[in-house]
């Protein structure tokens, strides 16, 4: 009982840290798997989802916080394409991406805004390629779009705010504390409805540590076992610095840089870094929530393959 009070009060300044908002390690929007119509390959697909995450990364309204349980999905579609001749055979065409703004609670499209992009090259992939990167250029068409996505948001929760307070209570009564604390999560801070739930936020995320750490371990031991140790690693990262496996967790991160230090990502210096000297722990704990919402995203990213 005493080891669980020290890792509530500890973990209040978790909180009072993330409240801020300041933190570079996290996303304000998370990007879905991007989709397209037949005329898009995989890597095509891929170059979407990059220059989509470029183009919002810089057009999005910093410091309004960060929108868990909501995703932006690319979808782009070949209207028109169209060859030119001369010396040399021009392919020209003209791409409408869409950006649908999904609530991964619900499974639901609530907003969406279009663009028009054009491209041109000797192939029509090259054509694709210019017309993909051309959606930079839309600036302020993307600032716009944002912002009524964040207003669409804010709406959202403010009229919502009850019945996920009640949702989340049930989820917590059946120990689905992973689900219950990103959905209360999603709630901005900087709001009426995130003043009233920070204190839940903080109890799930101690019943998270508490009731999941175990499963984990495995689930690291099971990467270590196929030698996948930056795996291992991301399954480690989620394991709080308070949480009542953290010695475990601590022997198997140290043991894993140790062995295998050739074969970890740089990705991981600050988990390496803390476990070894206990710096930063506030930051810490940024990391550690960053690496679950990272796992909840990637989870509902299969929903939209």
């Amino acid at each position: 009982m005493l080891r669980y009070i020290i890792f509530f009060i500890i973990s209040l300044s978790y909180y009072s840290l993330f409240s801020q908002e300041e933190s570079s390690l996290m996303d304000k929007f998370s990007i879905l798997q991007s989709s397209g119509d037949l005329t898009f390959n995989k890597s095509d697909l891929v170059h979407l989802k990059q220059t989509v995450i470029s183009a919002i990364q810089t057009n999005q309204n910093n410091g309004t916080g960060i929108f868990m349980n909501f995703g932006i999905k690319p979808v782009a579609t070949i209207l028109e394409e169209k060859k030119i001749e001369g010396m040399q055979q021009l392919i020209v065409v003209k791409m409408n991406t869409t950006f649908q703004l999904w609530n991964l609670t619900t499974k639901s499209n609530i907003a969406f805004f279009s663009l028009i992009t054009t491209g041109s090259g000797q192939s029509t992939q090259k054509a694709i390629n210019q017309a993909i990167d051309n959606i930079t250029s839309k600036g302020i068409n993307i600032k716009n779009g944002l912002y009524e996505f964040e207003a669409k948001i804010k709406n959202y929760y403010s009229e919502n705010c009850d019945a996920l307070i009640s949702e989340t209570n049930q989820l917590k009564s059946k120990k689905e504390y992973e689900k219950a604390f990103m959905i209360i999560s999603g709630i901005p801070l900087n709001s009426e409805c995130g003043n009233k739930t920070i204190n839940l936020k903080t109890e799930l995320f101690n019943l998270f540590q508490i009731n999941n750490c175990n499963n984990l371990l495995k689930k690291a031991d099971e990467y270590i076992a196929i030698q996948d140790y930056n795996s291992a690693l991301n399954q480690l990262s989620m394991i709080d610095s308070e949480s009542p496996c953290k010695s475990e967790a601590k022997s198997k991160i140290l043991e894993i840089e140790k062995k295998y230090s050739t074969l970890i990502s740089d990705k991981w210096t600050w988990l390496l870094k803390f476990w070894s000297t206990g710096a930063e722990i506030e930051k810490t704990r940024l990391h550690t929530y960053t690496a679950l919402y990272q796992s909840w995203i990637d989870q509902q990213n299969l929903l939209f393959r």
